[in-house]
């Protein structure tokens, strides 16, 4: 029987988990447990190589699971994507946290921000011009960029897809700090010279950041709003820069 990566197992009754996790290990898999799906990924980034994520149930004997060397057999052999955890929360283009997982991320740490007093900044990305029709040409733009941005963040920082854009998640950084390393991504993929059918020229992108505030910033779709309105100003005069968000006066 092939052997994958260590096992977490995601799950919100815990008392599954534990039979899960039971289960496996007596059949001699390495089991890492959990608690939910979010705290699942958080495990899984903290891991020092590569881990596959389970739901508890597929393993704990209910209608329709599979024993544990079958089910393990599966997760060797099956492509990432059969992951059902991972499927929820990812892009399939780009395999970045997608938009509704990376708001959950964002309402965790604005309370992180909140409580300790940290900053916290938050960066629309998107590329300027006409949307980009051709389905090939847009997924390489859309997996270049996300390696880019892969590049430049740190392991707090939480990268996801947004609609047609990126969404970034920066962790004590205020919004002067988030506007450089903004500014170095612009400058990265203007660099690449990557092109489309719908761009004169090679493509850019435009860019808004907006840093965490008690007084203007009370829920997280504020702080998101704030940067989609610094985006929407980039892209106004002219794109291929960053603007960052301030209240109006």
């Amino acid at each position: 029987m092939a052997t994958p990566s260590p096992l977490i197992l995601a799950d919100s009754d815990t008392s599954r988990i534990e039979r899960a996790a039971k289960a496996l290990k007596a059949a001699g898999f390495h089991v890492t447990s959990s608690t939910a799906a979010t705290s699942a990924l958080d495990v899984a980034k903290r891991h020092p190589g590569p881990v596959t994520i389970i739901e508890a149930h597929l393993a704990d004997g209910e209608a329709g699971a599979k024993s544990a060397p079958s089910l393990l057999d599966d997760l060797a052999s099956g492509p990432k994507n059969d992951n059902p955890v991972l499927r929820h929360i990812t892009d399939p283009i780009t395999s970045l946290w997608n938009g509704p997982y990376t708001s959950i991320k964002l309402a965790e740490e604005i309370k992180r921000a909140r409580r300790f007093g940290t900053a916290l900044s938050v960066v629309a990305l998107a590329f300027d011009g006409a949307p980009i029709a051709d389905a090939e040409v847009k997924k390489r733009l859309l997996t270049t960029v996300a390696g880019i941005l892969l590049c430049e963040s740190r392991d707090i920082d939480h990268v996801g897809r947004n609609d047609d854009g990126f969404v970034l998640v920066l962790p004590q950084t205020d919004i002067s700090g988030a506007a450089v390393m903004t500014a170095r991504v612009l400058a990265t993929v203007e660099k690449r010279s990557l092109s489309a059918p719908e761009v004169m020229g090679i493509v850019t992108m435009s860019a808004g950041v907006a840093g965490f505030s008690a007084e203007s910033t009370p829920a997280p779709e504020d702080l998101t709003a704030h940067a989609e309105a610094a985006l929407g100003q980039s892209r106004r005069t002219g794109g291929n820069r960053v603007t960052k968000w301030s209240p109006p006066s």
